[in-house]
């Protein structure tokens, strides 16, 4: 089992300002951006922001530590991703489709961010996202209370600040706290726990919920392989009956929760996802409908998206399909139902290596420390399965941002420090 402080511990010297203003850029400066100039997307924020993450965390050399063969990998992304933004804007003609050539300075904002990381301390790491997902936590109880609202928060339907909205508020306080109980001590998981539950049930929201369980599940594949065998199944079984009992007596979790002639507009966005996915892979031979490209046309649309208008009175979630799965898969087709097949794969991985290895780690010296690391890094792709399958907003997403530089981060950290390879990393499949 992974061996660290007993203690929930802040110290500001042990804060990295360089990460920890990144932080804030890339959730807070995208999201009042998108509010405060009544944007169309979260995209141009994120854009501003990542010019600013850029250049705090630039450091010479950028490809150092990377490998001839992963640089050559990244820059082919770069190469492959305009190439196909410009096909497909020579086979439609809709300008819609080169706003994802957008996705290139992002992609190398997130390589000086992953850069960052790679080479900073792994105590001053963990503890720049631990203070940052504290001041995430005082804004959701803040929003909750309903003092932070000013400006065009007032006039929004669903106004968080600093967030656009509750559910922006809750994938981005769920990733990092997720990721963070991967390496967080007992008492600073039960603080994060119970915050997050308390928020989850007081707002309520179910997409906090959902975190609130992968927490749970993330701390517990700390325990030894024996306890865990013995104590799991039977965890599982109560935690799962007393949901039950307690969402069917709470109208907001019981709607969401229900598929069966679901006249609940959430639940319908979360099936038309998987509608689109399928309906657009098979009517396009598996090549998709073309990169930012979904939700123009009317024939794309399906039963589920009928359904949400005449409940809605227009449609909603069209274009980025409500989950990045669903977007990837019905732009991309085979290519982007590879991609997911990839990330499910490296999942699975993670959550093995977790369980079945940390047992054996021992306490101090170099190989402790990088498993920290690396333990908190993949805990990142692990927390992104909300955004990925159950409810995201496309590629322009802080969330997507930040698990890109965490990959990124991971590679550079295991060329640096090529120690112990087997021990809880991300362990994904080679690209090529």
């Amino acid at each position: 089992m992974l061996t660290m402080k007993k203690n929930i511990y802040l110290n500001f010297k042990d804060i990295d300002f360089r990460i920890f203003s990144s932080l804030i850029c890339l959730f807070f400066l995208s999201n009042f951006y998108f509010v405060t100039f009544e944007s169309s997307s979260l995209a141009q924020g994120l854009l501003a922001s990542a010019i600013v993450v850029s250049g705090l965390s630039y450091k010479k050399g950028l490809f150092f530590g990377f490998g001839l063969k992963k640089t050559s990998a990244f820059l082919g992304g770069v190469f492959l991703l305009l190439l196909i933004s410009l096909v497909v804007f020579a086979l439609s003609g809709n300008l819609k489709s080169l706003t994802a050539i957008a996705l290139i300075p992002l992609m190398f904002a997130s390589l000086c961010f992953a850069q960052r990381i790679a080479t900073t301390n792994t105590n001053k790491i963990l503890h720049t996202f631990f203070v940052f997902l504290i001041l995430l936590i005082i804004f959701g109880w803040l929003g909750l209370l309903g003092v932070t609202q000013y400006g065009n928060y007032l006039r929004a339907a669903k106004g968080f600040p600093p967030f656009s909205e509750q559910s922006h508020y809750a994938l981005s306080v769920g990733l990092i706290a997720v990721a963070y109980t991967f390496s967080a001590s007992k008492k600073e998981f039960i603080f994060i726990f119970i915050n997050l539950l308390a928020q989850a049930l007081l707002l309520p929201n179910l997409t906090l919920l959902v975190f609130c369980a992968l927490s749970a599940f993330a701390f517990s594949l700390r325990f030894r392989s024996k306890y865990y065998i013995i104590f799991l199944p039977p965890f599982l079984i109560t935690t799962v009956w007393a949901s039950f009992i307690f969402i069917s007596e709470v109208d907001y979790f019981s709607n969401r929760l229900s598929f069966q002639d679901s006249t609940n507009v959430t639940t319908l966005v979360w099936i038309q996802g998987w509608e689109l996915a399928h309906k657009t892979f098979f009517d396009t031979g598996g090549l998709g409908v073309g990169l930012q490209m979904l939700g123009l046309d009317e024939s794309q649309l399906t039963e589920a998206s009928y359904k949400i208008q005449n409940i809605a009175g227009r449609a909603l979630n069209i274009e980025d399909g409500g989950f990045l799965a669903s977007k990837i898969i019905s732009e991309t087709g085979a290519m982007g139902f590879a991609i997911v097949l990839l990330y499910i794969l490296s999942i699975c991985k993670f959550i093995k290596n977790m369980a079945w290895t940390n047992k054996s780690l021992k306490s101090g010296g170099g190989v402790n420390d990088s498993s920290r690391r690396r333990a908190f890094l993949g805990g990142m792709l692990f927390a992104f399965i909300v955004e990925m399958f159950f409810r995201g907003y496309g590629y322009f997403s802080p969330g997507l941002f930040l698990v890109f530089s965490a990959w990124l981060a991971d590679k550079i950290s295991k060329s640096k420090n090529p120690l112990h390879p087997h021990i809880a990393g991300l362990n994904t499949p080679k690209l090529s």
